[in-house]
């Protein structure tokens, strides 16, 4: 949801968040099927005021390093399992005659530096 190092943000943005726009999620699954999910607002805010802080936010650990705020799986789930979302699923299986590893990729152009 947002991305922070700093407590006191990840505190404020908990605060004074409320959903303001549509969301898009891709849920990638190499060599399976995954989904592309249109979230409205409107699903957003049922499911934030349901659910309440506590429940919709993944909140980092007090006293580590955090990276940001994410939304829980549980709230996540219900977003785009609502029946206004819309979910449009992909397979992102790869061919047998596509031969592309991308950790192979990348030493080879790291190599090139």
């Amino acid at each position: 949801m947002v991305w922070t190092v700093d407590w006191l943000k990840v505190e404020e943005f908990v605060k004074n968040y409320t959903p303001s726009c549509d969301l898009i999620f891709i849920q990638v699954v190499w060599n399976n099927t995954g989904v592309f999910s249109y979230v409205p607002l409107r699903v957003q805010r049922e499911i934030f005021n349901s659910y309440g802080v506590e429940r919709y936010f993944k909140l980092p650990t007090r006293g580590t390093n955090p990276r940001g705020i994410e939304i829980s799986s549980e709230a996540l789930n219900a977003c785009i399992s609502h029946p206004l979302s819309v979910n449009v699923e992909i397979d992102w299986r790869i061919s047998d005659k596509i031969s592309y590893d991308p950790y192979v990729r990348w030493v080879e152009l790291w190599q090139e530096e």
